[in-house]
This record gives structure tokens, sequence and C-alpha cells, in this order.
């Protein structure tokens, strides 16, 4: 299967992983090998039901690249029954529910506060003696956070999401190595994507649920009553003055409004969050809302250089 032809994307991609390659001496192999029907087949080989094995996996990336619906896909081949209840946003939860756990079943550690970690010692300690049990019950384990911890080091691979192709539906992740190594790139179709069976690894009714459960947890973590559901404020953001000026100024020119400016914008109209994983959250939603309403262009391909 062909590489990746790094002057078709974007360039605000494009100048994120030329800065990666500059800093990570095995990451050229990003764009040059595609691992994705080898890992694709190790994901099947371990979904089989006959056999006693489990496949642990971290998966990490930046606000909005797809890691938790990258996430979401791997798990559903891996499981054919997932469901939204063995999602868990936090190790407590995990501890407290893995006796129900079954064999053969994949649960998700969807990590979404920044504040993971502060006790990392304890935090590896435990996750690292659930990882064992759920191994020995032939549980299948992913580990979804913004950055990698330690514990990534005993997982089989660690994903790195790096962009979505909105034309594919697909995320486009580095496949790595436990000692953080890049094999090459890897793609995971959106669990909403029809694929060739005319079907889809998941239903809008269980992102629809999944989206919820994550609400409810942000609002809990962040103590604040006043939180409400995260599209109201995403809607709240698009009527504003800043927003309407910033699209005036960037959709013009590219097509969209940079995630970062979202950002901005958001913490300028609600100071209360501190910055945090919540503008973050809503930047993700308006972007998305934007691009499905077909009110955005997608970002635009980097002109070929000679």
């Amino acid at each position: 299967m062909a590489g990746i032809d790094l002057r078709q994307l974007p360039k605000e991609i494009f100048d994120k992983i030329e800065m990666r390659e500059e800093m990570d001496v095995t990451f050229w192999r990003f764009a040059a090998e595609n691992y994705s029907e080898i890992f694709w087949n190790t994901v099947q080989e371990r979904a089989d039901i006959t056999k006693e094995n489990s496949l642990i996996l971290s998966t990490s990336g930046q606000q909005g690249v797809g890691k938790s619906w990258s996430a979401i896909s791997i798990a559903s081949v891996l499981d054919a029954n997932f469901s939204v209840d063995k999602i868990f946003f936090s190790y407590n939860d995990l501890v407290h529910n893995r006796a129900k756990l079954k064999p053969h079943s994949c649960v998700i550690l969807d990590e979404q506060t920044q504040s993971y970690g502060m006790d990392s010692h304890r935090v590896m300690i435990i996750l690292n003696s659930i990882k064992e049990q759920l191994r020995k019950k032939s549980i299948h384990m992913i580990f979804c956070s913004p950055v990698l911890h330690e514990e990534a080091k005993s997982s089989m691979y660690i994903i790195e999401v790096m962009f979505i192709d909105q034309e594919t539906q697909e995320a486009v992740a580095a496949l790595k190595t436990r000692e953080g190594h890049t094999l090459g790139h890897i793609r995971i179709p959106s669990p909403l994507k029809v694929l060739a069976d005319g079907e889809s690894l998941q239903t809008k009714e269980f992102m629809d649920a999944y989206e919820k459960k994550k609400d409810e947890h942000l609002e809990k973590i962040l103590g604040n009553k006043n939180v409400d559901v995260f599209e109201e404020r995403a809607d709240a953001v698009t009527k504003s003055k800043l927003f309407k000026t910033a699209e005036k100024v960037y959709v013009k020119k590219l097509g969209y409004i940079p995630r970062d400016r979202i950002v901005q914008i958001v913490n300028k109209l609600f100071p209360e969050y501190h910055a945090g994983v919540v503008p973050q959250e809503i930047a993700e939603r308006i972007r998305m809302n934007k691009e499905m309403k077909g009110q955005w262009n997608l970002p635009g391909a980097r002109k070929k250089t000679k």
C-alpha cells in the first residue's frame, strides 16, 4: 500500500509532521511505511474468541485528532459486543467494575483530564496491576490520553493519532513500538464510516451516548454545576461577536478557523474554565458542527513544491 504524500496535506498538518521528524529520528517512517494491513490483521487475530489472548494498546494525540473514536473503532473490532459501559473515564471506575468484565471483551480507559498522572507512581502501579488481571482473563484494553505515560511501555503497540482525513473519514496515526520507535502509519475508520460490507462499526446512538457520558464525567471532575451541555456552549460561542469577526477573517482565507484561535475565543468568553480541557472540547464541537453543516470547507491541500 502506498505511503503518504505530505505535500498534499494541509499546511498545519504538514508543519506538525515535519517538526516531529526533526525531533524523532524514526518518525520519517510515518509517511513512508503503511502498516494498516499488518495492524488490522493483528487486531482480527486477537479478536478470535477461541484463543486465550488479549491486546493492550496505548493511544495518544492532541484534542480533536480522533484518538477517542479511533479507540472506539478498534475496540468494536476486538469486541463484537462492545458497549458504552465498557468505556471508563477514570482508573477508579475501572477498578470498581473490573470484576464485571467478561473474557474476550474490550475496555477503554479514556482520559479526558490533563491532571491525570499527578500521582503517577501510584497510578501506574494500579494500572499495571489492572492490565495484568485483564490479560489473564483475555480482556483487551485500550488506554487513551492526550499524552503518553509510563504505562505505555507495557503496551503491545503505541498509536499516536496525527490527523483526520476528512475525505476518507479515517484517522491517520503513527504506529509505534513500546520503545517509542515509529514503524509507519495506519488508517483507522470513523466508527460511523460505512465500510465495504455496507455496515459501520458503531451507530450514531452509540456515539451520542459516549459524548453524553464524557460530558457528565467532565462536569463531575470540574466540580462546576454551571457547566452545561457542551453543545449549548459551542452554540453560544458561534453566536458571539468575537467568533463572527474571526469567521470573516479566517474563513475567507483558509475555509475554517484554526483550532488554536477557537480555543482563544472560548477562553475569552468563558474565563471560568481556566483553559484546560473544556475549551478544547468546545472548540472541537464547533469545528465538527461547522464542517458537517457544510458552512466551512475542509482544510485545503498544501500546494506541491518543486
